[in-house]
């Protein structure tokens, strides 16, 4: 007798099988496992944005830019570290030679009781083919206020976010 055939017959015997129950606890697990597996499948930022990114090479050899990472945009200068953009979550759309890199963040908590979900910007970057990175727009909202400002042309993150990747530069951890 095949295994197909005995089994065939253990059903008959046990009746239909049961792999989840069908309550409301196994309802929420099975219906929030993609968001783990979403969540869990976002682990870092682009490739578009790897390393450390600077204005100068004098900057690099020091250790002093930008680092693209999957928790937060930081900006190092030796040693020390400062979180600019908190919670990045990261599109990239590709165009030729070029890259774009929309960034949509949570502002870093400012020490006045508001939560950072009240501060949200999107950064849109633009990568060409010689590595250098550029600031194209950026929105910024605070729900706290009700302000809002767009930033275009070379004020804001526009003139912060002129950089270029370091090549051979010490890590800046």
């Amino acid at each position: 007798m095949g295994r197909v055939a005995r089994f065939g017959q253990w059903l008959k015997l046990h009746g239909r099988v049961r792999i989840v129950d069908s309550g409301p606890m196994a309802r929420f697990l099975l219906l929030s496992l993609p968001l783990v597996l979403l969540v869990a499948c976002v682990l870092e930022a682009p490739s578009e944005l790897e390393g450390l990114w600077s204005r100068s090479d004098g900057a690099c050899a020091m250790g002093a830019g930008v680092r693209f990472e999957a928790d937060a945009v930081r900006v190092f200068l030796g040693r020390d570290e400062e979180v600019l953009l908190e919670a990045p979550q990261y599109r990239v759309e590709r165009r030729g030679a070029l890259a774009r890199i929309t960034i949509d963040y949570l502002a870093p908590g400012r020490g006045d009781g508001v939560s950072g979900e009240e501060r949200r910007g999107v950064l849109i970057l633009e990568r060409d083919a010689a590595s250098s990175l550029r600031a194209v727009s950026h929105q910024f909202a605070d729900k706290s206020t009700g302000a809002v400002s767009v930033r275009l042309g070379e004020e804001g993150p526009s003139r912060y976010f002129a950089l270029h990747r370091c090549g051979g530069a010490p890590a800046a951890r």
